[in-house]
């Protein structure tokens, strides 16, 4: 259900917006805007349940690089 893939995403960006290494906390950020893209209600609770140096990393959309074109 939605209900629970909610869940799974939240749970998921939970455990890795944390994480020890850089690049894995900017994947999280990525797949935060996107949970964000799709459910903003959901999205902003949840970054309003973390500390203020989390929030402070969400408020800024990570940059994507286009794909290259061969």
């Amino acid at each position: 259900t939605a209900v629970s893939l909610s869940a799974e995403i939240e749970g998921a960006i939970r455990r890795t917006i944390l994480d020890p290494a850089a690049p894995v906390r900017g994947e999280s950020r990525k797949v935060f805007f996107a949970y964000k893209d799709l459910c903003p209600t959901q999205a902003s609770a949840l970054a309003s349940s973390f500390d203020s140096s989390v929030q402070k990393r969400l408020e800024t959309r990570p940059t994507v690089a286009a794909p290259q074109e061969s």
